[in-house]
């Protein structure tokens, strides 16, 4: 019989909360990045020697931007670590960085994963607007991690003038491939609109489509899950 090989430990500590240590957070959270128990506690000793020699990952990314992908480049085992203090809001990053980096391709099991509640209600919002499944996934994955590193907010805490910023920053970088840079544009334009149709966002704009304006709470009620709503209101 075949064992399930179990995650390297319990999430136990919140992996939002501030307070706690980051490495803690990190190795608590192994489970959503998946993989078997050894390399789940493979990522969590490689992040801890990362952090003996720079234990201050916020003044890490203050350095030139090419130590730090040289820093990624020489040492993959950390860019887990970076991305989880990046979606977890504890360090904020430069649209340069994220760009040349193409951040938010293997971001969406941290996204979802973090922020369940949020996330399940942008897909909601996608089905209600007709969005495929894939591109709600890319919205997530690229445009919204994008936000979330650049802002250092969490979904519920973005608001217009955020993801105003951040296409600003996508748009006069010259960091990535214009492929990439248009890429996130055009997540981050889709970000906009599942924000605002899951009720994340409270900036309506002047009309909705059925006319007339929307309040949070009526935005809301289209949210099928009522423990969600809650959540969200809270």
């Amino acid at each position: 019989m075949t064992l399930v090989e179990q995650p390297v430990m319990e999430a136990t500590v919140d992996p939002l909360d501030g307070d706690v240590d980051l490495l803690e957070a990190f190795a608590a959270s192994q489970h959503l990045l998946g993989g078997s128990s050894a390399y789940q506690r493979f990522r969590a000793r490689a992040a801890g020697r990362f952090l003996e020699q720079d234990p201050d990952l916020e003044l890490w990314m203050t350095r030139p931007i090419e130590q730090r992908l040289a820093d990624v480049s020489s040492n993959s085992a950390m860019w887990p670590l970076v991305t989880f203090a990046l979606i977890s809001t504890r360090v904020r990053a430069d649209a340069e960085f994220l760009l040349t980096k193409a951040f938010g391709h293997s971001m969406r099991r941290w996204v979802t994963g973090l922020y369940p509640n949020e996330t399940q209600a942008m897909h909601q919002a996608a089905a209600r607007l007709n969005i495929s499944e894939f591109q709600a996934n890319a919205f997530v994955a690229e445009g919204l991690a994008f936000a979330i590193a650049f802002c250092g907010k969490p979904p519920r805490g973005l608001t217009e003038a955020d993801i105003d910023d951040c296409v600003a920053a996508v748009r006069t970088s010259e960091a990535g491939t214009p492929a990439i840079r248009h890429s996130r544009g055009s997540r981050l334009f889709g970000v906009r609109k599942l924000l605002f149709e899951a009720g994340l966002v409270d900036c309506p704009p002047a009309q909705r489509r059925q006319g007339g304006p929307l309040t949070r709470e009526g935005r809301l009620a289209t949210v099928a899950a009522p423990q969600i709503r809650a959540t969200i209101l809270n």
